[in-house]
């Protein structure tokens, strides 16, 4: 239950980031890490018969995901 809490507190996180208006300066570095983070406990997740923690690592993995395509884009113009 508090992992789950932890998961949607870093979609929360990223929901707003997404959404924010100004302009952050986030590190694709990091973002590849944390992407490559989340991958692995859906990896683990699904291994271990854990539903509801895929489907929040999931929702996880599409926004930083979203985020790291809207920055490569900003930095390309």
């Amino acid at each position: 239950m508090i992992s789950e809490l932890g998961l949607i507190a870093i979609v929360v996180g990223w929901i707003i980031q997404f959404f924010s208006g100004e302009s952050k300066q986030i590190s694709l570095t990091f973002i590849s890490f944390y992407l490559l983070g989340i991958l692995l406990l859906v990896i683990d997740g699904i291994i271990n018969g854990l539903r509801n923690s895929v489907v929040l690592n999931l929702v996880c993995f599409i926004l930083g995901l979203s985020v790291m395509i809207k920055i490569a884009r900003s930095r390309r113009h």
